[in-house]
């Protein structure tokens, strides 16, 4: 089976698709173990942290930009930008102000 190529060029809303779990940060950054991002087809981003007493899930909607996810929790909130990238090991990368996240597909 051919690796898949996770070239932000190529088609960058399907290639983000999918559950993403929290892998390391650098910077500051408010994401941390336990943290998994599940973006759906229908513009719907589930961020889920899991603690050891429950799951705390929120909703967003999101659209993709070029190299940008743009979410926002209703449409009454403020949207926030993300950058986004992969790296070498198609892990997503999201950059977010000062640090940077990666995510490992599951």
């Amino acid at each position: 089976m051919e690796k898949e190529n996770h070239d932000v060029g190529s088609n960058p809303s399907k290639l983000i698709l999918g559950r993403w779990k929290f892998l390391k940060s650098e910077g500051r950054v408010l994401f941390g173990e336990g943290v998994t991002l599940t973006f759906l087809s229908d513009g719907t981003l589930i961020s889920t942290i899991q603690t050891d007493d429950a799951d705390q899930e929120m909703n967003f909607n999101y659209i993709v930009l070029g190299e940008f996810i743009i979410t926002n929790e209703s449409p009454t909130s403020k949207a926030e930008r993300l950058k986004f990238s992969f790296d070498s090991a198609d892990n997503l990368i999201l950059e977010l102000g000062e640090g940077r996240v990666w995510f490992r597909h599951t």
